[in-house]
């Protein structure tokens, strides 16, 4: 979601890639951010899920993750009942940051 409105950012075309994706997306989301906060969307894939459990345990214990299993219909639309993405919220700009 942008400006309220869901738009792809980006096409990938193999799970491999999308989750290297989201996973550099939060590398730069904790480089630049002191409070990040992520929800990790699973739909019929919770290998996907452990996944990126482990991978943020190992890279980002202290970001905030939390775990979604069920979409309303507007999504559902477009993504069907399989997949997996992120949403990310983040706030106070670290100093270092560009």
């Amino acid at each position: 979601m942008q400006q309220g409105r869901l738009q792809l950012t980006k096409k990938e075309r193999t799970n491999i890639a999308c989750f290297d994706y989201f996973t550099s997306e939060v590398d730069k989301y904790a480089e630049t951010y002191e409070t990040v906060v992520v929800d990790f969307i699973e739909l019929n894939h919770p290998e996907w899920a452990d996944k990126f459990s482990e991978y943020m345990s190992a890279k980002h214990p202290t970001i905030q993750v939390h775990y979604t299993h069920d979409i309303t219909p507007v999504f559902s639309v477009h993504l069907g009942d399989t997949g997996f993405g992120i949403a990310m919220l983040a706030e106070h700009k670290k100093k270092n940051s560009i």
